[in-house]
């Protein structure tokens, strides 16, 4: 084998383990950087309304998800409020219920000071977007088995009052985030069975 072909030759591998290497690092970020880009996001167009509450009774039995401390779970309240006919309201009235706390003494997985801020709901999809205080967060106990009550409260509470819901994410400060307290992946909207 000539020098030439030697040269040539190793030109070619160079070349190749380059294209290699860059398909190896850049690939990944690129998709990284697309998965986030074509995220659904909440926004002004995303506050669609339903009416399907037209006809409804005045006060309405909702259910709640709290902490029942003697079995370890999480248990429904039930409670009849009177809901608002606009469905984004009446996810707000339902939340706020949650945020306050139990009226039977169960403990509330959601922390003391949390607030919520918005509701976003994508009919299309049926994708609702929870927005809470930077309170969820701060003054989180932590911990796993916490953080899992937490959000499963939350999950819990939207699927029971609200069938139209199919997936719901959490947002903190009008922001999504990765986790509530450090454990529990929150950067996706989370299914509704």
């Amino acid at each position: 084998m000539s020098s030439a072909t030697k040269f040539y030759k190793t030109i070619f591998i160079s070349v190749i383990g380059f294209i290699v290497l860059f398909a190896i690092i850049f690939i990944p970020l690129y998709l990284l950087k697309f998965k986030r880009e074509h995220k659904p996001t909440p926004s002004a167009d995303l506050t669609t309304k339903i009416t399907s509450r037209t006809n409804a009774p005045k006060f309405q039995k909702i259910r709640l998800y709290f902490l029942n401390s003697e079995k370890s779970e999480l248990v429904a309240e039930e409670r009849d409020i009177e809901l608002s006919r606009d469905y984004i309201e009446s996810i707000k009235q339902v939340i706020n219920k949650l945020i306050e706390g139990s009226a039977t003494g169960m403990l509330n997985p959601i922390p003391k000071g949390t607030k919520l801020r918005e509701v976003f709901f994508e009919q299309k999809r049926g994708y609702v977007y929870v927005d809470f205080s930077e309170a969820l967060s701060k003054s989180h106990i932590g911990g796993v088995t916490g953080e899992l009550l937490t959000i499963q409260s939350i999950i819990k509470t939207l699927q029971a009052n609200f069938h139209e819901i199919k997936e719901a994410q959490i947002l903190i400060d009008g922001k999504d985030v990765d986790t509530i307290a450090g454990h529990i992946d929150i950067s996706q909207p989370l299914s509704i069975e």
